[in-house]
């Protein structure tokens, strides 16, 4: 296996934080202030920056409802198994 070229490699890395950085869709929210102390208290607990904290929060809770779909699925295609295995 030889080494990779570093300068292919600098040149894939720049071209993927100029993708992530420029690119990237952005999202903005609107928070009572209320909501956005809380936020930034919590973010302040986790050592974290707001934005960083946010998108945690965010990636988090869609893959705990990703998780729950696939359950609910495997559950639902098993059912009969499930019932056969009871008895």
């Amino acid at each position: 296996m030889t080494e990779p070229d570093t300068a292919w490699v600098t040149c894939i890395c720049k071209r993927y934080l100029f993708w992530y950085y420029w690119l990237m869709p952005g999202l903005s929210i609107t928070f009572t202030d209320d909501e956005l102390e809380r936020i930034r208290e919590a973010a302040a607990r986790d050592a974290l920056s707001l934005k960083a904290y946010a998108h945690d929060v965010v990636v988090s809770a869609a893959l705990t409802d990703r998780i729950a779909d696939i359950a609910a699925s495997v559950a639902a295609r098993s059912q009969e198994l499930n019932e056969r295995l009871a008895r």
